[in-house]
């Protein structure tokens, strides 16, 4: 009977402490810039409050188009009536492109469920699109990065952004470095690999680093054509006609073999009796 009344009795409390749990009301507030600029950490404060003492787990984040900065899951104590702070940081906005819209949340996602968000915007400065041309002809009908000894390399560049600021380093094979300035045009006269290293800015761009390489060799490269799906039925044919041919000479063999073994039986049945 004791047993009964103390399962009981222990039935009441968790139900006791579920209904708190579940009564339990807790508010969520977010404390972010309306934008970030250049070069900003993406940051915010924000509070968590709840009207009775409760253990929660939650997760603050931001997400800003197709990229979500990894939440981290956090435990904390709440005592009642009494506000929780903190501050997440998030990233740099220079891994952005232009201007971006974003948002700021925190998630409750234990023992009850609550969440809050924020919209903000980040202007970062927009990617500059930039391609270089390594090109047989002054045109740049051609591209090409093998180049015969001797022969003309022409150098530019393309981009929708016009009056860019070019750095243009141009490494030899024996590692002699030139500036140049595009476009331009230079005599492929060692043999070797050239490296290009490109730098190219703009003020209300972010800057393009590339590097390029082009190859000169002594002279023109004469490279066969072999059919070798053709080649490789041929090779077949070959090898089944061989495969026939040694059949038909271990027939003869065999068949010639049995004729003399035969004569030898005969010759020794028929050998006269000497008395």
């Amino acid at each position: 009977m004791i047993n009964k009344k103390i399962i009981f009795l222990v039935i009441l409390i968790v139900m006791f402490l579920s209904l708190n749990l579940i009564s339990a009301t807790i508010t969520i507030d977010i404390d972010i810039k309306e934008s970030f600029g250049l070069d900003e950490i993406i940051g915010f404060d924000y509070t968590i409050k709840s009207d009775v003492d409760i253990t929660v787990q939650y997760s603050p984040t931001f997400t800003c188009g197709e990229f979500q900065f990894s939440p981290v899951l956090i435990e904390k104590e709440l005592i009642k009536n009494i506000a929780y702070q903190e501050y997440y940081e998030g990233t740099n906005t220079n891994i952005f492109d232009g201007q971006i819209s974003c948002n700021a949340a925190l998630e409750i996602i234990g023992p009850v469920y609550v969440f809050e968000s924020k919209n903000f915007v980040v202007n970062a400065l927009p990617t500059l699109m930039f391609n270089m041309d390594v090109c047989k002809d002054l045109m740049c009908s051609e591209k090409s990065k093998i180049f015969v000894q001797g022969e003309e390399v022409y150098l530019n560049y393309e981009s929708d952004v016009e009056n860019l600021l070019i750095d243009v380093k141009l490494i030899t094979p024996t590692n002699r470095t030139e500036s140049l300035t595009l476009p331009i045009s230079i005599k492929a006269e060692q043999v070797g690999t050239y490296e290009l290293q490109i730098t190219a800015s703009k003020e209300g761009y972010k800057s393009t680093s590339l590097n390029e390489q082009f190859g000169v060799i002594k002279g023109e490269v004469d490279i066969s054509y072999v059919d070798v799906e053709k080649t490789s039925f041929l090779a077949e044919d070959n090898l089944i006609y061989y495969l026939i041919g040694g059949c038909v000479i271990l027939l003869l063999l065999f068949i010639m073999y049995l004729i003399v073994r035969k004569k030898r039986r005969k010759n020794i049945n028929f050998q006269p009796l000497s008395y």
